[in-house]
């Protein structure tokens, strides 16, 4: 004798197997979705560039425009930032001039002297950028490399 089932009565294991396998395909999506759309956690991101926009004259008279572009290209404000750098003997820094993207900033520090500079900034926000355009006099062999090295550090850390 055979029992003849309805064609309204569900089969619970072909039902059981396709919720679990649209659970499965659902969590993968989802997880899928999250890490690809996951911002990273915020930080600072320092960049910089140096730029010699022309050298004029020779041996003791010779003068180099020098501009270094400074930008915090991560998500989160970089604090006690300090721009350093030192020109080779011989050289000194005659003249700069700072520009801020924020317009001017009154609270930063400006200890350079001689052929060394150093400016200290509490605070460069994200997407800030800051020009700072040096006029180096000096002699010097066709050797001496150029641009001078430069460093951006914030809160003890290098870039």
């Amino acid at each position: 004798m055979f029992v003849r089932v309805k064609e309204s009565d569900m089969n619970w294991r072909d039902t059981l197997i396709g919720a679990l396998v649209t659970l499965c395909i659902t969590i993968i999506a989802g997880l899928i979705l999250y890490y690809a759309t996951r911002e990273s956690s915020p930080a600072e991101k320092l960049v910089y560039r140096i730029d010699t926009s022309g050298t004029f004259g020779a041996d003791q008279n010779k003068l180099t425009f020098l501009t270094i572009h400074i930008q915090n290209t991560g998500n989160k404000a970089a604090k006690n930032v300090k721009l350093v750098t030192t020109v080779e003997p011989g050289f000194s820094i005659e003249s700069k001039q700072i520009t801020f993207s924020v317009g001017q900033v009154a609270d930063y520090q400006d200890t350079s002297s001689g052929n060394t500079l150093n400016i200290t900034v509490p605070s460069f926000l994200p997407t800030e950028a800051t020009d700072i355009s040096l006029l180096v006099r000096g002699s010097g062999s066709p050797n001496r490399n150029y641009p001078p090295p430069f460093s951006a550090r914030r809160s003890g850390r290098g870039s």
